[in-house]
């Protein structure tokens, strides 16, 4: 039987097809700390906080150098299948057993766990979900014990020989369930197990813990968290509708990284004002409620408020949406059925779960996309007479098209918001104006 980190072509060839696929699904892929990643020998396991399914995995095998092969723990019921378990462990996903499967199948996790350690010891990578479950807040929930379990258990298998390191990796995704945003890919210092060797040898049950308490602090700080159950949702509109004016103030540009960066400074500020001054937040709570439904009463974003947008630009968007009509018109043609299908399968499949569904709309597109392209390409130099030398022109074609059309229909959005909110009669304006600077002058 083959290893689980072997690295054959076939497995090469899909691995990179859906990197790519992966790289193309978001608009902006920003890694920062990749020198944390070991280079040195021993084996290391990735511990990503876990809101987003298949695509918290698809961002580990995206930061994993090409010559690593990462394998992944999941939960032992996808497993059922025997076609289905083939194929999980071809992609390199090892069943996890929990108290749920039955207290007969906890001890197949020994086998996992020798696995897990015979891997680390040839120098290849593990990715496991420290929090265990899968939430989409913005926060790093409690850690379960079993990354501890296979760390220590693989430290002591090789005697100490190599050092095993977890390496904490945090996940910002700008939208969580559609396509074209964001992707902020934090990575933390290592934690080298065998630091915590001795004190395990001792008592096992306090090394845990600690090691465990090292790795939450250390996940905190590469997310935007939000400690905070009964004003989440009021620290998480304030983050945003402060941002923009925050970086304004501090004369920095309005990058992705720096927004980012933001939003963590405010949410950091505000968990620490609910503890120590909760009246300030109890007024952000009915300040943030009123402004959101003025700008849902009118369609419009925060940022129409922030920029208040003059005329001079609304005008040169609308040139350009209009001379680069004919463009979309195009992009939107030869990619409708390529993006939507993909959105109307997962629709149709009545997933409830929000975190589900980018992964569910990305593992369809991969199949559909092709296919539909094909098609495309087929009707195209079938009805022209073009040589089909040309076929992967068109796609490159194709893809590139789509893609001008997307970010068309951004601006066009983004106009007809400018649009109503310069619309406004001035003492709309103003009230929505004031209610901002109220929000902002209770955070600062």
């Amino acid at each position: 039987m083959s290893k689980i980190y072997d690295l054959p072509l076939t497995y090469r060839i899909l691995r990179s097809a859906v990197l790519r696929a992966f790289r193309f699904y978001y608009g902006e892929i920003i890694v920062t700390g990749i020198e944390n990643i070991p280079t040195n020998n021993g084996g290391y396991i990735f511990a990503p906080n876990h809101r987003n399914a298949l695509m918290d995995a698809l961002a580990v095998a995206y930061i994993t150098p090409k010559n690593i092969s990462t394998s992944f723990l999941a939960r032992s019921d996808i497993f059922k299948n025997k076609n289905v378990a083939k194929f999980m462990r071809f992609v390199k996903i090892m069943p996890a057993f929990r108290m749920r499967d039955g207290f007969d199948n906890l001890g197949k996790n020994n086998d996992v766990f020798e696995e897990c350690a015979e891997l680390l010891e040839a120098n290849h990578a593990l990715c496991i979900m420290p929090e265990g479950n899968q939430e989409i807040d913005h926060n790093v929930r409690p850690l379960v014990k079993g990354i501890f379990r296979v760390a220590f258990s693989a430290q002591l298998q090789n005697n100490g020989k190599n050092p095993i390191q977890i390496v904490p990796v945090g996940i910002d995704y700008g939208d969580i369930f559609n396509f074209g945003k964001h992707l902020i890919i934090n990575i933390g210092k290592p934690i080298n197990v065998s630091d915590y060797s001795q004190s395990y040898s001792e008592n096992p049950p306090k090394a845990t813990n600690d090691i465990k308490v090292e790795l939450k602090k250390r996940l905190e700080k590469l997310i935007l968290h939000i400690d905070s159950d009964k004003n989440y949702d009021t620290i998480l509109s304030t983050i945003y509708y402060c941002q923009l004016n925050l970086l304004k103030d501090n004369n920095l540009e309005a990058s992705t990284l720096a927004k980012y960066q933001t939003r963590k400074l405010i949410a950091d500020k505000l968990c620490e004002i609910e503890k120590t001054n909760p009246e300030t937040i109890e007024k952000l709570s009915k300040l943030t409620a009123n402004y959101k439904a003025k700008l849902e009463e009118h369609r419009i974003k925060d940022r129409n408020v922030t920029n208040e947008r003059l005329i001079k630009p609304i005008l040169l968007k609308i040139l350009f949406l209009t001379t680069t009509f004919p463009l979309f018109s195009v992009g939107l043609l030869t990619n409708f059925l390529a993006f939507f299908v993909p959105v109307w399968i997962r629709k149709m499949l009545n997933v409830e779960f929000e975190g589900f569904f980018s992964s569910i709309q990305f593992v369809i597109g991969i199949l559909t996309f092709p296919v539909f392209y094909t098609l495309q390409v087929v009707l195209i130099c079938s009805l022209f007479s073009i040589s089909f030398y040309y076929f992967p022109l068109f796609i490159l074609l194709f893809l590139l098209i789509g893609n001008v059309a997307f970010k068309w229909y951004k601006v066009f959005k983004s106009t007809n918001a400018s649009i109503r909110y310069m619309l406004l009669s001035e003492n709309e304006r103003n009230k929505l104006i004031k209610l901002q600077n109220e929000i902002l002058n209770l955070v600062k």
